[in-house]
């Protein structure tokens, strides 16, 4: 297995340019993934589900959460072989919290020996003290204003592939993420609103075709 910087580099440089690639996406549940025939190498892109934003109960003025954070992603590159079996999980989302409720994280994505960590959930507010979530080791959620009067919530963490729900305003529901592991925003209210969740995760595989690919000389 050998670790990649974030995107899709070549597994075969000098061939790339001559080779059909194949994406497969797994975006719920969890089981074996089978690897095709005639296939010896997969690069894989996880996402871990995004975390839902901290809901909003006050009587004594306008107070705002913070956003949930967004899944960890990761990167790898992994030796395999025809008809070998990986297990995998995709990634849920972490609801939003009602009322004074903190949002729940996402759960890690796992494919073979690899997981991408959920995002964590941002506290739900009663008081003056908007907090905000993080997600795994990549990034998180804004925090909230913890002033009076509060002017937004906290957005949620974004990813690669999934746009944190936006900051909301007045007296309002945090808005959910979309995409892949992005979290939600958080609540704004005077009285009682709920946070946003965020969206589940992803696992991204590609290889080339099958016709193209290349059989592994033999160790002498």
């Amino acid at each position: 297995m050998q670790s990649g910087v974030l995107g899709f580099p070549s597994v075969d440089q000098e061939y790339a340019a001559q080779r059909q690639v194949i994406i497969e996406e797994l975006a719920t549940g969890s089981g074996d993934y089978v690897v095709p025939a005639g296939v010896f190498q997969l690069e894989v892109y996880l996402f871990g589900g995004g975390a839902g934003a901290g809901g909003v109960s006050s009587a004594a003025g306008v107070y705002a959460a913070g956003g949930g954070g967004a899944g960890e992603e990761r990167f790898f590159q992994l030796t395999v072989y025809p008809g070998e079996r990986i297990p995998y999980s995709v990634g849920a989302l972490g609801g939003g919290g009602t009322a004074a409720a903190n949002g729940a994280d996402g759960t890690g994505t796992i494919f073979g020996p690899v997981t991408a960590n959920g995002g964590r959930g941002s506290k739900g507010i009663n008081v003056n003290n908007a907090s905000y979530g993080t997600g795994g080791e990549k990034g998180g959620g804004n925090p909230g204003s913890d002033t009076v009067p509060v002017v937004f919530s906290g957005y949620g963490g974004s990813t690669l592939y999934g746009t944190g729900g936006a900051a909301v305003t007045g007296d309002n529901n945090g808005n959910s993420g979309s995409g892949y592991g992005a979290g939600g925003s958080g609540a704004i209210s005077n009285v009682s609103k709920n946070g946003g969740s965020g969206t589940g995760g992803l696992i991204r595989i590609r290889y080339f075709a099958p016709d193209r690919q290349r059989v592994p000389t033999p160790a002498l």
